[in-house]
């Protein structure tokens, strides 16, 4: 899907050049990095968390590598703080979590997995849908209906809102996803391009918004 123009990034001499070599479909991937970068003196940094914390300590040390630590633990310090605001809907645990399945691809089905099972839990959701920390995994429709999920959500790897919502209304008209929406359960599309397949500082803007989703249909108020 994408090139590398080493010409150009010899061209520019950068003393560091930032990749990644979770995905070589998502992505430029490692090794056409080093192959670019094989006749220059850049050092050649890949960039590979696997969950959320890990991203958190990523963007610090990213910060340590560009030589300005203070402005990478300020950041990191802002996100850790909104990502406690984020869950404090679920109050003093009388609003239970809801179960949550997060869809990263629709045909074939594949379960999240990686970082996005953790923004689940950080937005006050239970995944049920995928592993934190290790790989997506291919699943069926029988899967996911199997998880009972009180909300199903899309975050289609690479798609904004809108393209998710538009792949949506496709699938309500498919036979083999009929299952899923026969449980009567929410189904809501979101950002998978900008807030949950990218391991930066907007995953936090995901949780945020996947706890307003959350909070809006779940939060139960008490009478007194």
């Amino acid at each position: 899907i994408y090139a590398l123009d080493a010409d150009a990034l010899q061209a520019a001499k950068p003393d560091v050049v930032l990749t990644q070599s979770t995905c070589a479909v998502c992505a430029v991937d490692r090794a056409r990095v080093d192959a670019a970068c094989s006749m220059g003196t850049a050092e050649v940094v890949s960039y590979d968390p696997a969950t959320l914390a890990q991203i958190l300590d990523g963007i610090a040390m990213i910060a340590k590598l560009l030589e300005v630590p203070a402005e990478g633990e300020r950041l990191v310090g802002n996100l850790r703080r909104r990502l406690t605001a984020a869950s404090s809907w679920l109050g003093d645990g009388r609003t239970a979590r809801p179960r949550v399945a997060v869809v990263e691809w629709p045909d074939p089905v594949y379960a999240p997995g990686h970082w996005v099972p953790d923004l689940v839990e950080a937005a006050g959701g239970h995944s049920v849908f995928g592993t934190s920390g290790a790989r997506s995994v291919r699943a069926s429709i029988d899967d996911l209906v199997a998880t009972r999920p009180d909300v199903v959500v899309l975050a289609f790897c690479g798609y904004d809102t809108a393209t998710t919502a538009t792949i949506e209304e496709g699938l309500r008209d498919r036979e083999d996803w009929q299952p899923v929406y026969a449980l009567g359960v929410p189904v809501v599309c979101v950002d998978g391009s900008a807030h949950f397949s990218r391991p930066g500082p907007r995953v936090v803007d995901g949780v945020e918004h996947l706890a307003a989703v959350l909070r809006s249909r779940f939060l139960q108020v008490s009478d007194a």
